[in-house]
C-alpha cells in the first residue's frame, strides 16, 4: 500500500513539475514574441536580428509543442525573408504554418500565412498562385473572427492584388488605382498602433506612384506629402527608397532630368544602406535611362537600359528555379508534417503500452504475494447460483461493446446514405450526449446538436459538408460558432472534446 502511495505521489509531482516548467518556457517564448513585434526592431538592430529572434521562437516552441509560438516564429521568419526579398525561403516556411493554423482553427494566423504566401508569389511574378492565396486569405478575414487585425489583413491583401495587376500590361490604370486606394483606406481604418503609420505611409506611396504614371502630379503630391507627415517620427527610413523613386519619376515628368537622377541615386544609396528592396533597382535604372535620354546622354541611357535587361533576365532565371524548389519543398514539408504526426501518435501509444505493462506486472506480483500469504487459509463457500450469476454478468459485459460497435456502424451508414433520420437514431442511442451539451448551453439548436453528433462519430469536414449539402467553408464556420457556444478552448481539438463528453 505504501509503495502504491509513493508511486502515485511521484507521478503527481512529476506531472506538476513538468507543467510548471512548460508554463515557464511558454512565458519566456511570449516575451521573445513581444520583442519581435517591436516595430523598431529592424531599424535599431537590423533584419538579421529579427530573423535570429524569430528562429529562436520557432525552435524553442517546437521543443515543447507550443503551437502559438511555432506559428509566430514561422510568421516572423517568413516576414524577415520577405523584407530582404528572399522569397524562396519565405515560401518554404509557410506550409507547416498553414497546417498548424488550420488544425488549431487559428483564423488570424491562417489568414496571415496565406497573405505572406500571396505576397511572395506576387513578387516573383506568379499572379495565379498569388491570387489563389490572397482570395483565401481575404475570405477568412471577412468570414471568420480575426480580432482587431481585419483592417490590417484586408489592406495588405488589396495592396498585393494591385501589385499583381500593375505587373500585367493589359490591366487598366484605373483598376490598379482602385485596389491601391482600397488598401490605403482600409489601413486608415485600423486602430492606432505602433506600426499603423508605416503601413498607411507605404500604401500612400503606392497610390502616389499610380497617379504619377497617369500624369496626375498634383494628386500624387498630396499622398507624397501625407507620407512625409506620417514618417517624420519613424526611425525606420527604408520606405524612403520608394519615396525617392516617386520623386525621381515626378521630376522626369517635369523634365527636370538632373534633379530626377539625384533622387534616383538617393534611392540606390538607401537600398545599399538597408540591404533591402534590391529588385526596385529595375524601376530606378529605367527611370535613370529616361532622364539621360532627356539630357541627350545616349551613352548612359544605353548603359542603364542594359542594366534593366540584365536584372529582368536574372530575375526570370531565379524565379523559375525558386518556383520549382518551392513546390517541391512544400510537398515535402506537408508530407513531413503528416509523418511527424503519425510518429508522435505511435510513440505515445508505445509509451502507454509500456506504462500499462509495468503497472500490470506490479499488481500481478502484488496479488501473487497475497496468494502466498493466504494459501493455507479456508476459502469462503460460494453457492453455485452466485457463480452462475457472476458468469452471466461477465458475458453481458463482453457483449455490450459488440452491440455498441454494431449500433455505430448503422449510424455511419445513415450518414453515408444521407438519411435525415440520423440524428433521431443517434439521440435514441446516446441520449446522454445531447443532455450534456444542453447542460453547457441550453440555447443549442437542433442543427448544433446534429453537427456535434457528426463530430462525435469522427466525420471529417468534407464528409459533414456532403451530408448537410453545404460548402466546406460553411462547416468550418459552424465549427467555429460551436466552439464559442460550448466554450471549447482553442488549444483543444474539437473532435477530442466531443469524444470525451460521454
Amino acid at each position: 500500500m505504501k509503495t502504491k502511495l509513493l508511486l502515485y505521489i511521484f507521478l503527481q509531482l512529476s506531472t506538476t513539475f513538468y507543467t510548471q516548467d512548460k508554463i515557464k518556457q511558454q512565458k519566456s517564448i511570449d516575451s521573445l514574441i513581444t520583442i519581435a513585434n517591436n516595430k523598431n526592431l529592424i531599424a535599431e538592430s537590423g533584419n538579421k536580428e529579427m530573423l535570429r529572434i524569430c528562429t529562436e521562437i520557432y525552435y524553442q516552441s517546437k521543443n515543447i509543442g507550443y503551437d502559438k509560438g511555432i506559428m509566430n516564429g514561422i510568421i516572423g521568419m517568413a516576414g524577415a525573408y520577405l523584407y530582404e526579398q528572399n522569397y524562396d525561403e519565405a515560401l518554404k516556411k509557410i506550409p507547416e504554418g498553414l497546417v498548424l493554423a488550420e488544425k488549431s482553427e487559428d483564423y488570424l494566423m491562417w489568414s496571415k500565412m496565406l497573405l505572406i504566401q500571396g505576397i511572395a508569389y506576387a513578387r516573383l511574378g506568379f499572379e495565379k498562385k498569388s491570387r489563389e492565396s490572397l482570395h483565401k486569405s481575404l475570405y477568412i478575414a471577412d468570414h471568420f473572427y480575426v480580432g482587431k487585425r481585419r483592417y490590417f489583413l484586408k489592406s495588405a491583401i488589396y495592396n498585393t492584388i494591385a501589385i499583381n495587376l500593375r505587373d500585367d500590361p493589359k490591366t487598366s490604370p484605373d483598376s490598379i488605382l482602385f485596389y491601391f486606394q482600397k488598401a490605403y483606406e482600409e489601413s486608415k481604418m485600423e486602430e492606432i498602433n505602433p506600426a499603423r503609420n508605416i503601413r498607411v505611409g507605404s500604401y500612400a506611396l503606392n497610390v502616389a506612384y499610380t497617379y504619377i504614371k497617369q500624369n496626375k502630379l498634383s494628386e500624387a503630391g498630396k499622398y507624397m506629402n501625407e507620407f512625409e507627415e506620417l514618417m517624420k517620427n519613424e526611425k525606420d527610413k527604408s520606405l524612403y527608397i520608394y519615396f525617392y523613386i516617386n520623386k525621381g519619376w515626378i521630376e522626369n515628368k517635369k523634365k527636370n532630368y538632373t534633379k530626377s537622377i539625384e533622387y534616383f541615386n538617393q534611392s540606390i544609396q538607401l537600398i545599399h544602406e538597408y540591404r533591402v528592396f534590391s529588385q526596385e533597382l529595375k524601376d530606378i535604372y529605367y527611370g535613370m535611362s529616361e532622364a539621360y535620354l532627356g539630357l541627350d546622354d545616349y551613352k548612359n541611357q544605353a548603359l542603364y537600359l542594359s542594366k534593366v535587361k540584365n536584372i529582368t533576365d536574372s530575375i526570370s532565371i531565379v524565379e523559375k528555379k525558386i518556383l520549382d524548389n518551392t513546390i517541391s519543398a512544400q510537398n515535402k514539408d506537408l508530407s513531413k508534417t503528416k509523418n511527424n504526426e503519425v510518429y508522435t501518435y505511435i510513440i505515445i501509444a508505445v509509451l502507454i503500452i509500456i506504462v500499462a505493462c509495468i503497472i500490470y506486472i506490479y499488481f500481478a506480483a502484488s496479488q501473487k504475494r497475497k496468494g502466498k500469504a493466504i494459501k493455507n487459509d479456508v476459502l469462503p463457500v460460494v453457492e453455485e447460483k452466485d457463480l452462475f450469476a457472476d458468469e452471466t454478468t461477465q458475458l453481458a459485459k463482453e457483449k455490450q461493446p459488440e452491440k455498441d460497435v454494431q449500433l455505430i456502424r448503422e449510424l455511419i451508414k445513415l450518414v453515408q446514405s444521407k438519411d435525415k433520420s440520423f440524428h433521431l437514431k443517434f439521440s435514441e442511442a446516446f441520449p446522454e450526449f445531447d443532455q450534456k451539451l444542453l447542460q453547457i448551453n441550453p440555447a443549442l439548436t437542433h442543427s448544433d446538436l446534429e453537427y456535434c453528433a457528426l463530430m462525435k462519430l469522427k466525420f471529417e469536414t468534407k464528409e459533414i459538408a456532403q451530408y448537410k449539402n453545404v460548402t466546406i467553408n460553411s462547416v468550418e464556420s459552424k465549427k467555429y460558432r460551436l466552439r464559442k457556444k460550448l466554450n471549447i478552448p482553442t488549444n483543444i481539438d474539437i473532435y477530442t472534446w466531443m469524444l470525451k463528453i460521454i
